[in-house]
């Protein structure tokens, strides 16, 4: 089974800019990554300065985007598709697939946390949150979770991911 790890947190918190940088730094260690981003509105693709687009432009060899009524790898749908459903569409030869979004999908987080950004944490009821990423590890000092990741040190971020989820699976 290929590995997944969602990156989520509010709107205009970095999680596009951050996801960008993982996917650079995994590609260049030459790891097959796969992207799966949510999109809750109507989108258009592969223009640019849209977020597909600077996942390609970034090295991801596979980038699906999907919202309640379109799914690319490009595929009218009746409805929205599920996180699940949407796996079963990713190349055999993936190390990673990593997702933007999907909040209420029982796979692991990384949860995005701003402090000016960001006024309550998903973590708080949200089990499948495996790491905190902040600009500000004081802020989030008193929560009780095993990895609490510099967000201005996406590196370290992909490090973990590497770690955790490509070399442990």
């Amino acid at each position: 089974m290929i590995p997944i790890i969602s990156i989520v947190g509010t709107s205009g918190s970095g999680k596009t800019t951050l996801l960008e940088k993982i996917i650079k730094q995994l590609t260049v260690k030459g790891y097959n990554v796969a992207t799966i981003k949510h999109d809750a509105h109507n989108f258009e693709i592969d223009r640019k300065g849209k977020d597909s687009y600077r996942f390609k432009q970034a090295g991801s060899r596979t980038v699906i985007i999907a919202s309640s009524e379109k799914v690319a790898l490009i595929k009218d749908v009746e409805k929205e598709n599920t996180l699940d459903e949407l796996l079963s569409m990713i190349p055999f030869d993936t190390d990673i697939i990593i997702t933007e979004g999907y909040k209420q999908s029982d796979k692991p987080k990384i949860e995005v946390f701003r402090k000016n950004n960001s006024k309550n944490l998903i973590f708080d009821n949200d089990e499948s949150i495996v790491a905190i990423a902040t600009d500000d590890i004081n802020s989030i000092e008193h929560i009780d979770i095993n990895y609490k990741l510099d967000l201005n040190d996406p590196e370290s971020i992909g490090d973990f991911i590497e770690k955790h989820y490509i070399r442990g699976k």
